[in-house]
């Protein structure tokens, strides 16, 4: 009878340790909700030769925010503009549509960047997003890479 108590006691405790752990359901992200949010924009690849150039520090960030009524709004460090309607899908295919911009004068820095960024945004066709960070693939000069504000 002494060997039989300890042993009782010992399965009710292991059945209760594990009864009382919660299982934790995994989180899952649609591919198309990880685009959504404001992005800076990092740097050009010259699709000509594949050198990187980075932003430059001394001109304001180039803010690009995906919406998620599949708009984007676009804020330069002199213009600004829209996408009216953009697709992300799950094998990573991006496409923005309608893209308009203010044409304010500014600096030759800036209006280099912000051709780079809108022309590479007008011919993009993929985007890889690993963390914080997101190169999009393009047919124009410059694709782009950037980081996620």
């Amino acid at each position: 009878m002494k060997l039989t108590t300890p042993l009782l006691v010992l399965t009710f405790t292991i059945l209760f340790s594990c009864n009382g752990d919660e299982e934790v359901a995994p989180t899952f992200t649609p591919l198309g909700q990880k685009i959504i949010g404001d992005w800076i924009v990092a740097a050009s690849i010259d699709n000509s030769n594949e050198s990187t150039s980075t932003y430059p520090a001394t001109i304001d960030d180039f803010t690009i925010s995906f919406k998620s009524d599949s708009r984007v709004q676009l804020n330069g460090p002199c213009n600004a503009g829209q996408a009216q309607n953009f697709v992300y899908t799950e094998s990573g295919t991006l496409v923005l549509s309608d893209i308009v911009t203010t044409l304010k004068f500014c600096s030759s820095i800036e209006n280099d960047w912000e051709s780079r960024i809108v022309g590479g945004l007008n011919t993009s066709y993929h985007a890889t997003i690993s963390g914080n960070n997101m190169e999009i693939l393009t047919d124009g000069n410059y694709s782009l890479k950037l980081e996620r504000q």
